[in-house]
Formats: C-alpha cells, sequence, structure tokens
C-alpha cells in the first residue's frame, strides 16, 4: 500500500514534502501491536511447540492463552518469552503499574549494589524485594519504596546470608530471581562460592527442570537463563583455576577432561561413540555458545549474551594455547556490541583482547628468533592490533575518570545494558485527565463506583486491572495497551527494521536511513494513524539534514503532530514559535511517547536552527524536567534522557552537563553518545580556559569514541575539528 502524502525521491535518496497533516489522519483506522499474535508467529516461525516454549514456568494451556490474548503475562514473564524466542524486550513501551516497574527496578538496583559492595543499599533492595515477590499477608505489608527520591531506611539484613528467610508461594520466574540473587550476594558480600553454586544450580533448575541432564536444544533458554548458566561455568572455572593454577598442564587438562561436579548432579552429555557420559566446562561452554548463535536471531539480544560466553571461553582458549581463536571469539563479542552501541562487558573483553595480543606477540616473537614458520591464523600484526585496542580503552578509562568513576570495577556475567522505555499506568492517566480537563467523576463512570476510587489509583496505591486499564485508556482517547511498540506492527522484523534506521541516524548514515526509510514505508500498514504519524516524524527528520529546508514550515507541522495525541495548552505556540513563559509553566504535564519524544526533539532542533536559541534550550528543559518528576528511573527511559540531555549540553556548551550526560550513558551500560558529549565537553574547555593541553586529549578521546562505537561520520568531524584546530595531522 502506497503512503497517502505526495512525496518526491530525487536520486533515489532525498525525500522532500509537499503537503499537510491533517486530512490525512481523518477516518484512518487505529489499533496497537498485539502481542499474543505476535509471539505466537515467532514460536511458529522458529518452529518451537507451545510445550518447549512454556517449560518450566507455566503450562501449555497457560501459554495458549497469552497467545490468543485471553490472559496477559506479568513484565518479568513477557521478557522471559520473548527471550526465550531470541529477541529483545527494548522495542517495548510498556504501560506499567507501580509495582510492576517497581519490582523490575528493585530487581536491578539490587543486583547492582551487590555488584558494587555497596552493602548498606543492598540490604535495604533485598528486604524491599523480598516483600514485593511474596503472596499474601506479607505482600501487603509496609510502605512501598520510592527509590527516586532518595532510600528510605528500612532495617538492613545486614552482610550474612542467612537472612534471606524462605519466601512461599512463589510462581517460577521470580523465584528463580529469588535464588539468582541470592547467589550474587553469597558471591560478592558472603565471599561463599558453595552457597553461589547451589543458589546458581536451583535458579537454572527452576525454570529449566533436569537442565543437567539434556542438551540446551531440548529448552528454549532465555537471556536470563543462559546467564545463570554463565555465571555456574564461571564459578566452575574459578574453583579449577584456584586449585591447579599453580600447574598450568595440569589446570588445562583438568578444565578440558575432568567430570564438572555440581550439587545433587553430575553435569553429564552423552558421548554414544564411547558409550559413556562426559560433561567439562570447556564443551559445556562450546555448548552454550552453539546455541546462543543458533536461536538468538536478534542482533542485539545475541551481542549481549555471546560477549559473556566469548569472555569465559577465550581464557580456555588462551589456557590451551590457542591464542588466535582466543583473540577471534573476543574480536566477534566486541564487533557484536559495538554494532549495537553496547559499553557493558565491553572494557572486560577489550582488556582480554590486549592481553591476548600481547601474547601472541610473545609467542610470535620467539619463533622468529627460533626461525619457525607459525601457521596463518597467527599471521598478522599484533602489535597494530594492540596497539589500537590500549587506544580504546585509554579513552574509556578516561570518561570514567572524568565523571569520577570507578573504571576497574568487578566483573559480573549479571552486567546490564539499559536502552527501555517505561511508563506508568496512573501518571500517564492522571497527566491526560487533568490537560484535557476531564474530572474524576467524569472519567470514572462506568468503570468505577465514584471518583474517590480513581483518586487512589491515580497515586499509584492500588493496582489497574484487566478490562479497566483498556477503559481508561478510551476515555483520556490514547488507543495503548500494556505493551506497545515503536511503529504499529505485527511482525518483529519491522520492529528491529525501525531500530536500525534509528541508529543508522544517529550515526549520521543518511544513504543508508533513506534506504531502510523506504523499505519500513513498504511494510508499514499506512491506514494506522500512529504509523502516519511515525512516517512523517522520519521524513521530515531525513529532510532536515538537507540545506535549503524550510524550517519554519516543518517546525509548525511538527507542532501540529505533537499536537494529536500531547494536549499543548492554547497559547505555548505562535506560529511555530514557543512563549516562553507559558512554554516554563505549561509543558511538560508527562513525560512524552516515544513517538512524541523524537517530534519535541525535533522541534527543540528546528528552533535552534531558525536561530530561536532560549526557545529550543526550554523545550529540552521542560522534557527533562518532566522526567525528573516521574517516579520511573531515567535509565528506563534511556533514549529520551540520553538524547535530550546530550542536546541541551551542546545548546549550553556546559561541562557540568556534558559530565552528567557521559555518567548516564555508562551507568546504563551505552556507548553511541559517548564520543558526542566528550567532544561537547572539550569545547566548552576551550571556551572557559587558555589551558589547551586538557582539551587536546579529550578531543583526541572523542575521536577514538567514536571509532569505537562506529560513528565514522562524527569521527571524521572531529578529526577536521582537531587538524585544523592544533595544525596537526596525529589522527590521519
Amino acid at each position: 500500500m502506497q503512503f497517502p502524502i505526495a512525496v518526491v525521491y530525487e536520486n533515489g535518496n532525498d525525500i522532500s514534502i509537499h503537503s499537510g497533516i491533517n486530512k490525512y489522519f481523518k477516518g484512518n483506522k487505529m489499533y496497537c501491536t498485539i502481542w499474543g499474535k505476535m509471539i505466537r508467529q515467532l514460536r511458529e516461525e522458529k518452529k518451537i511447540s507451545l510445550e518447549k516454549l512454556s517449560r518450566g514456568f507455566c503450562s501449555k494451556q497457560a501459554l495458549s492463552n497469552m497467545e490468543r490474548g485471553d490472559v496477559q503475562a506479568d513484565k518479568l514473564l513477557m521478557d522471559l518469552i520473548l527471550q526465550r524466542l531470541g529477541k529483545s524486550t527494548d522495542r517495548q513501551e510498556p504501560i506499567l503499574s507501580w509495582e510492576s516497574y517497581h519490582l523490575e527496578e528493585t530487581i536491578d538496583r539490587l543486583e547492582q549494589s551487590i555488584w558494587q559492595g555497596e552493602l548498606e543499599k543492598a540490604g535495604i533492595y533485598r528486604e524491599e524485594f523480598l516483600r514485593l515477590i511474596v503472596r499474601g499477608k506479607n505482600r501487603a505489608a509496609g510502605e512501598y519504596v520510592r527509590f527516586n527520591g532518595g532510600i528510605k531506611q528500612q532495617p538492613s539484613f545486614g552482610s550474612s546470608s542467612g537472612g534471606w528467610g524462605s519466601p512461599k508461594k512463589l510462581d517460577r520466574v521470580r523465584e528463580m530471581y529469588w535464588h539468582r540473587i541470592h547467589a550474587q550476594w553469597a558471591y560478592w558480600i558472603d565471599k561463599d562460592e558453595t552457597t553461589a553454586v547451589r543458589e546458581l544450580f536451583a535458579a537454572a533448575e527452576l525454570t529449566m527442570p533436569g537442565w543437567s541432564k539434556q542438551r540446551l536444544e531440548y529448552y528454549a533458554v532465555s537471556t536470563v537463563e543462559m546467564e545463570n548458566l554463565l555465571a555456574l561455568a564461571r564459578l566452575g572455572f574459578i574453583r579449577h583455576k584456584r586449585e591447579h593454577g599453580q600447574n598450568p598442564g595440569a589446570f588445562c587438562g583438568q578444565m578440558h577432561r575432568e567430570h564438572w561436579i555440581l550439587p545433587e548432579s553430575t553435569f553429564i552429555l552423552r558421548d554414544e561413540s564411547r558409550g559413556r557420559k562426559v560433561f567439562t566446562i570447556y564443551t559445556f561452554l562450546c555448548e552454550c555458545m552453539q546455541y546462543i548463535r543458533r536461536a538468538f536471531t536478534d542482533g542485539q539480544e545475541r551481542a549481549k549474551i555471546f560477549a559473556k560466553c566469548a569472555w569465559l571461553l577465550s581464557y580456555l582458549e588462551e589456557e590451551q594455547g590457542n591464542l588466535p581463536e582466543a583473540c577471534r571469539l573476543c574480536e566477534e563479542a566486541a564487533e557484536g556490541l559495538r554494532n549495537y552501541d553496547i559499553s557493558a562487558f565491553l572494557v572486560p573483553l577489550l582488556e582480554r583482547l590486549s592481553t591476548c595480543y600481547g601474547r601472541a606477540l610473545e609467542v610470535c616473537g620467539s619463533a622468529f628468533m627460533a626461525g619457525s614458520m607459525l601457521s596463518y591464523p597467527w599471521q598478522r600484526n599484533w602489535k597494530e592490533l594492540m596497539g589500537r585496542c590500549a587506544r580504546y580503552i585509554t579513552a574509556l578509562r578516561h570518561v570514567y575518570e572524568r565523571c569520577g568513576l570507578d573504571f576497574q570495577t568487578s566483573v559480573s556475567i549479571f552486567m546490564k545494558s539499559y536502552q527501555k522505555f517505561y511508563h506508568l499506568d496512573y501518571e500517564l492517566i492522571r497527566g491526560e485527565r487533568l490537560a484535557q480537563g476531564i474530572t474524576r467523576e467524569k472519567m470514572a463512570e462506568g468503570i468505577y463506583q465514584s471518583g474517590k476510587t480513581l483518586g487512589g489509583l491515580e497515586i499509584g496505591k492500588k493496582g489497574i486491572h484487566g478490562k479497566n486499564f483498556g477503559m481508561l485508556m478510551g476515555q483520556i482517547a490514547l488507543e495503548k495497551e500494556r505493551y506497545n511498540t515503536f511503529v504499529v506492527s505485527d511482525s518483529y522484523a519491522v520492529l528491529e527494521l525501525r531500530e536500525e534506521l534509528d541508529r543508522c541516524m544517529g550515526r549520521k548514515e543518511y544513504d543508508r536511513a533513506g534506504e531502510l526509510f523506504r523499505e519500513l514505508e513498504a511494510k508499514l500498514d499506512t491506514e494506522n494513524d500512529e504509523n502516519i504519524r511515525i512516517l512523517f516524524y522520519l521524513r521530515w527528520l531525513l529532510e532536515f539534514r538537507r540545506d535549503g529546508v524550510a524550517c519554519r514550515e516543518i517546525l509548525k507541522k511538527c507542532w501540529q503532530l505533537l499536537g494529536r495525541t500531547y494536549h499543548i495548552a492554547k497559547g505555548v505556540e505562535t506560529d511555530g514559535i514557543p512563549n516562553l513563559k507559558m512554554l516554563r509553566e505549561r509543558l511538560f504535564y508527562r513525560v512524552p511517547m516515544r513517538a512524541e519524544a523524537g517530534i519535541i526533539d525535533q522541534i527543540a532542533l528546528l528552533l535552534h536552527r531558525l536561530g530561536y536559541v532560549e526557545e529550543a534550550k526550554e523545550v529540552y528543559r521542560a522534557v527533562i524536567e518532566s522526567i525528573h518528576k516521574s517516579e520511573v528511573a531515567a535509565c528506563y527511559r534511556y533514549g529520551l534522557y540520553a538524547l535530550l540531555s546530550g542536546n541541551l549540553a551542546k545548546c549550553l556548551r556546559s561541562v557540568e552537563l556534558s559530565r552528567e550526560a557521559l555518567r548516564f550513558e555508562l551507568g546504563c551500560g551505552k556507548l553511541n553518545s559517548l564520543g558526542f558529549s566528550m567532544m561537547t565537553w572539550a569545547c566548552a574547555i576551550e571556551d572557559d580556559s587558555p589551558d589547551r593541553a586538557e582539551c587536546h586529549e579529550m578531543i583526541l578521546d572523542a575521536y577514538y569514541l567514536c571509532e569505537l562505537s562506529k560513528n565514522y561520520k562524527y569521527g571524521e568531524e572531529i578529526k577536521k575539528y582537531h587538524n585544523d584546530m592544533f595544525g596537526s595531522s596525529e589522527l590521519d
């Protein structure tokens, strides 16, 4: 179906707009992505049975009910199902209840505080985690801890893992998380490897029953479950290293030949040719790697888990003397993280690469001295590879140090990369009701007995359940489900296409972005209002990159497009230019949705190009303020906060905002904006200080960070700026 707007393609690349907006929305249908249908399609494409996909967490009938839309999975279960299908959950834009969101935030903060050794915080989060996951009387006890406003002081468990207690009546997914976190506590805080192994084994057994006696192909394994298995393998590796590390030959033999003994079971695989059962940590990691390559079809999800498996496996390959294979594994893993802008786990991989390159250089040097000829895999410029790797590590270390962060942090298999976009149902409903001038009594008609009930819901005291959520969305004219996406489609491939387009835009690969846009346009249902709006926005974004575009005209259309779902107070903007006083007082009444956020950023960019710099700054500030007012942590709105805070820092040429943007990017485990933010910081220093040495070092770091994140176009701009400013060709 052709997009119903007059479009001219010039030379196959440029895209021009020649018409208005509103008439194309009249009478078009609206619907949301139906996740049950998408899950069924993904399952059938992969030829995974209901029994296999549901194994370990629910019955076949329960999963069938979810696919038909009769039952809606909670957030943790939805994540596990999608990951078992090899897909990422980061393409969702869920509208969560407070309890569902709060549970995930608590798990994340608890894992992070354990890994970082923050015992007091970990004790508080652990108590809240226990209260949240236990059903019955304990579930209603106490008040919720609101993390964004600071940690509410509650009694701590102390450092002993004996305070964990025995939660009852948990569903399998929540109980799996319980054992997984208990294992982390035992390992990182109590230094008790035996308990950590036992708890990880229990976590794996809960959702993959009998896993130690079956091949992985028997299961559909999620990212979370694979992390549990890799962490278990890591502990086995550490034990063997401790016992045999003084004797390298014995250590290698043990790792490659010795049976792996686990609690209550010997980890076994059937070797039919010999008629006996054999299993080692090395063969297990090879099986994990094979499964990851085959089953994790989503590039982003595969990159995250592949990196952790490759990191572990590279140690065994190195100890066996197979340095080229160790390098190849880490290079492939690092390339995957770079492709998807993930910095979480990148530093450990680069450090492994640096070590392996150094050892390979020694081997080649010894062979040269002995007059020996090494095989083809050894014939590489190890010195050059080692130097480039060292430069990336140096640039990353400087970022950490400048942000006041510890560069040499412990490496955890459970390190996370955030790229989420969450909303709280009661914040969204309350904000829209007030913006539209609807009373509580009117809003509650036909749904609740009185407006008082709605009042309790709007402050998050009670959850919004079942059909009531859909009816409330209808009252505020938002066609949204619990789980939404960034485009409306039943094809997961279309969601991945949209994400790839965004990556190309971020890297200034505009020709490729134009090709992807046309592909996306052909695949989307363009009778859907939401998709029409998204395509309008993307077209304007591409148009904006050309010189001589009618910025004022596009700006007016952006305000019109935003106003279709975001209720702009009367008088805030006139002829596309916002009134500063009213902008500060009246916008933004809620955190924008993903589609709205892109339009808002475009408005600010257009204002800046037209010379309305103060107005552009206030748009950025107003949205950022709305994020800070929300009870959803900024890391769960990564794409929005990173984009706006980085652009505001550039507008203001602010050292402090640049540092904040860098800290946020590192905290979320992301890579793509590090070079941009470092360059902004360098330019701010250039303005404020006559000391050019520091500025010079930061520009060099910015260049290598751009190269590391594959932001080559921006890197070339930095190189030109550097050579012009310092009269040097150092980066050539």
